[in-house]
C-alpha cells in the first residue's frame, strides 16, 4: 500500500510548508490534485492520511483530492482530448503517437489554516 508512505509524505510536506507565524495553528483543509494514471486510491489515501495526521496539525483537517483526468494530445494531427478508455489512440488519426498531458500528477494545491489563511 504505497498510499502510506503518500500519506507520509502529504503530512511532512503540509506541515513544513505553514510559514513561522502560522506554527501550531490547526489546519482546516489540505487539497490535493491526483492523476487517475497516479495508481493512488483515494479511499486508501485518506484513511493513511487520517491515521498518520494524527498528533498534528493536521489531526482535523479535511483532506480535498481533485481527480485529474487523463488528457492526451496527438504529435501528429494536435487533436487534444480526454482518454476514458485504456486505448492510447488519437481519437482523430488513429495514430499511437500521442503525448499523454495529465493524469499522472499528485501535487498539494493548497494548505487551509484555521484562521483563513491560504499558503
Amino acid at each position: 500500500m504505497h498510499e502510506l508512505g503518500i500519506a507520509v509524505q502529504v503530512v511532512e510536506s503540509a506541515v513544513s510548508s505553514i510559514p513561522s507565524s502560522l506554527q501550531g495553528q490547526p489546519v482546516k483543509k489540505v487539497t490535493l490534485d491526483i492523476g487517475k494514471m497516479a495508481g493512488i486510491t483515494a479511499h486508501s489515501l485518506r484513511f493513511c492520511f487520517e491515521i498518520v495526521s494524527k498528533g498534528t496539525v493536521l489531526e482535523t483537517s479535511e483532506l480535498v483530492i481533485n481527480e485529474i483526468p487523463v488528457t492526451a494530445k496527438c504529435r501528429s494531427c494536435l487533436s487534444e482530448w480526454i482518454i476514458t478508455e485504456p486505448i492510447f489512440l488519437c481519437e482523430k488519426c488513429g495514430t499511437p503517437d500521442i503525448n499523454v498531458e495529465t493524469g499522472r500528477e499528485l501535487l498539494i494545491r493548497s494548505i487551509e489554516v484555521a484562521d483563513n489563511q491560504n499558503i
